[in-house]
């Protein structure tokens, strides 16, 4: 082959790796964005954004924006008009008012919508396809698992609820519980007022009260009332934040707001690389309250 036909040769050769290359370092430094909307500047959501924001940041081809709910209409409205102007490919949001907001905005978040750090996703999430995250309800059946598990010697637990907001909990309990042969005994209340009359009755049937969140049970002055007469009765307490250990539960739930982060910050990446989007349980903590399981005699498993 002469020199002429060579040169022929290679020059679109070099053409076409110039090209590959540009094309190759132009996909390296695509940029997503991501709006992040978060409901309340409170510590467990701002704890949440904080490890997200660090974690993020360690990859370059992600930018994110953020964006914090007032009460005011006029700054909901904002934000709607940023996304849309923006073009995120994703939204985070993190706490429930963030999520009704987002999860309100059709057409816009083009890649998807994520929730974190929201008990209930399901009351504005659940027609949408395209939604997933992190939420704050521990599996029924793994909290039973870790009750039982640390406190075998209990045998009937009290479950103090309203069934028009946790019928479906209790049922879950119910059968959890009974695979690992203990019992759930209903509390069945509709109003805060019958509180004391159903907790009277059956005092005697119960080794401890188990709370959950609960509209019409949960107050810092009912968790309080029924923590102590719960040591009346030599009954503890069983709750789902550093709250009730404060209070004198022996017993808590408790979650680490900065690792629901870092856990948030896994889906994002996940989403932006393969479209894929699951739930996903929160990493949680057991919280014992040793002074009050002595004083109440309860044990605790090694």
């Amino acid at each position: 082959m002469n020199n002429h036909y060579i040169k022929y040769l290679i020059f679109p050769g070099l053409i076409l790796f110039c090209s590959l290359f540009i094309v190759a370092n132009y996909s390296f430094s695509a940029e997503y964005r991501v709006a992040v909307v978060v409901s309340k500047r409170i510590r467990p959501y701002v704890e949440v954004l904080d490890a997200m924001v660090k974690r993020l940041e360690q990859n370059r081809s992600v930018k994110t924006e953020i964006y914090f709910l007032s009460d005011s209409e006029n700054n909901s409205d904002y934000i709607r008009d940023e996304v849309l102007e923006n073009g995120y490919a994703l939204c985070v949001a993190i706490g429930p008012e963030a999520g009704v907001l987002v999860w309100a905005m059709d057409g816009l978040c083009s890649g998807g919508k994520i929730y974190t750090a929201v008990l209930n996703p399901e009351e504005f999430s659940q027609d949408s396809p395209r939604g997933c995250g992190i939420s704050l309800r521990i599996p029924v059946s793994v909290q039973i698992r870790e009750i039982t598990r640390t406190f075998p010697e209990l045998e009937n637990i009290g479950l103090l609820f309203d069934s028009r907001y946790n019928k479906g909990f209790y049922e879950k309990a119910l059968t959890a519980a009974g695979q690992k042969g203990k019992k759930i005994i209903p509390l069945s209340v509709d109003s805060k007022e019958m509180i004391p009359e159903v907790l009277q009755k059956n005092w005697n049937r119960i080794d401890c009260i188990w709370l959950i969140p609960d509209e019409t049970v949960i107050s810092v002055k009912i968790v309080q009332y029924i923590i102590k007469q719960g040591l009346y009765h030599n009954k503890g307490v069983i709750g789902y934040n550093p709250f009730f250990i404060s209070s004198g539960a022996f017993f808590s739930f408790e979650f680490d707001y900065k690792t629901i982060g870092i856990q948030t910050v896994e889906r994002v990446n996940t989403y932006l690389e393969n479209g894929f989007c699951n739930d996903t349980p929160p990493v949680f903590h057991k919280k014992i309250n040793f002074r009050m399981t002595k004083k109440l005699g309860i044990r605790v498993a090694e």
